[in-house]
């Protein structure tokens, strides 16, 4: 059965679909940014969209390595997005900052305590410069 498969410009499936009897899909053509290429579908359809990528060097589907993790977008190959890395990881530690606030408020009985002063500023210091994928935590008291 011939489907219709639609490939965003980094190779990765973006839908299939039946081919459009009036034309709409044609192998090859494009459909705004995604290119459209008619393949006879695989009896193995629900992995093909998941295992798959389109080379376009070699106008070809190739096997997808697994994604190495969630902060990772395929550009022909898998490639750490640091943007949204240290954003989400600025995310965390203001939570964790706001989280023990109450440890320097003027009637906690943690003020100068000197574990949450230094849990506290081992967040602020965290080195977001390094190994971004190994960033470690400090622990709280």
């Amino acid at each position: 059965m011939e489907k219709a498969i639609m490939i965003y410009p980094s190779g990765l499936i973006a839908g299939i679909t039946f081919p459009d009897k009036d034309g709409l899909y044609e192998d090859g053509s494009y459909s705004g940014e995604l290119l459209i290429k008619i393949i006879d579908y695989p009896v193995n359809a629900g992995k093909f969209a998941t295992n798959k990528a389109w080379d376009f060097d070699t106008s070809s589907f190739v096997d997808l390595p697994t994604k190495p993790g969630s902060y990772y977008n395929w550009e022909g190959s898998w490639v750490l997005d640091t943007k949204a890395l240290i954003a989400d990881s600025k995310k965390e530690r203001n939570r964790l900052l706001r989280a023990s606030d109450w440890t320097q408020l003027p009637d906690s009985p943690m003020l100068g305590n000197s574990d949450w002063v230094t849990y506290r500023q081992s967040l602020r210091d965290l080195d977001y410069k390094t190994d971004l994928a190994q960033v470690i935590w400090p622990t709280e008291p």
